[in-house]
């Protein structure tokens, strides 16, 4: 399977340790930081950009982040056996309504690791910051 984004290709070779990556289904590069008020187009946006991959045995997943906040891009490659979306409650002020609204906040789940989205204003925000925190979440220099 050939990949389109020569970043792509970086920084799967980046990740390998001297094993071949075998890309078994591409996924793309999310801008962060990415702002929402849908849970569930974000759940579709992970889904959508979610990349499987094989290195030696295993198999695994893996989410690529790009941060185009500064003069130069970051990439962020987070990595583990399985990455998916949940929810949690929370109380926020919501600065758009002028209220305080219970909302479920959504965090991205890799292994062990949690990446919460920040409620900011009146939308969630997947920043660097929050990608950084998640020990499974590596920056990459390409």
């Amino acid at each position: 399977m050939s990949i389109v984004h020569p970043d792509i290709d970086k920084l799967l070779e980046a990740i390998s340790i001297d094993k071949p990556v075998v890309l078994t289904r591409k996924g793309n590069i999310i801008k962060i930081p990415y702002e929402t008020r849908n849970i569930d187009i974000f759940k579709q946006i992970i889904a959508d950009n979610l990349f499987r991959v094989r290195i030696g045995n295993n198999n695994l997943e893996l989410l690529l982040f790009v941060d185009e906040s500064s003069i130069s891009k970051r990439y962020y490659v987070c990595i583990g056996s399985k990455v998916n979306v949940s929810t949690k409650w929370a109380t926020v002020n919501d600065v758009l309504s002028g209220l305080r609204l219970r909302v479920k906040v959504p965090a991205i789940i890799i292994d062990d690791c949690m990446i919460e989205l920040e409620w900011s204003k009146s939308r969630f925000v997947l920043t660097p910051a929050s990608v950084r925190s998640c020990r499974r979440c590596q920056r990459v220099v390409l």
